[in-house]
This record gives C-alpha cells, structure tokens and sequence, in this order.
C-alpha cells in the first residue's frame, strides 16, 4: 500500500512534516490492501459449446479497505 499526503498552508516545514507524518500514521493504522478470495463461479452460456464457463478476474485483485471491515469483503458474480 501506498499513501501520500499534501499539507498546505503550513506555517513552516516542522509543521508539514509533523501534519504529513499523523496523516500517514492514521492511512496506516486504520486502512489495509484486502486480497479476496476468489471462488471459481460457474457462469450459465445460452447457445454456446458449454453450459458453463469459469468467471475468474482477469489480474489479482486489491481493495483498500477500512483494518475493521477487512473480514467482511465478498466476492460477487453479478451478469
């Protein structure tokens, strides 16, 4: 994960630094990249050579996610 953060109309650079360093101190702490678990989901095909094919992403994916909700993302094959 990365995070940036922009202070603006600090008074001087200890004061962006410490403003910058809390704001990154809170993305860490309380946010997280979730890599779901993805099950292989059947999906139904009309008028092709099968019944069935594999709905899987095309690359891995990632969320960023609130660290409190990370157990509660779900992976859904909508058509």
């Amino acid at each position: 994960m990365e995070l940036v953060a922009v202070i603006m109309g600090g008074e001087n650079s200890n004061e962006r630094f410490s403003g910058a360093k809390k704001l990154l101190d809170y993305g860490f702490a309380n946010y997280a990249l979730v890599s779901p678990e993805i099950t292989e989901n059947a999906v139904p095909v009309k008028l092709g050579k099968a019944d069935f094919v594999k709905a899987v992403p095309a690359e891995p994916i990632q969320i960023l996610v609130d660290k409190a909700q990370k157990n509660q993302v779900q992976i859904q094959t909508v058509l």
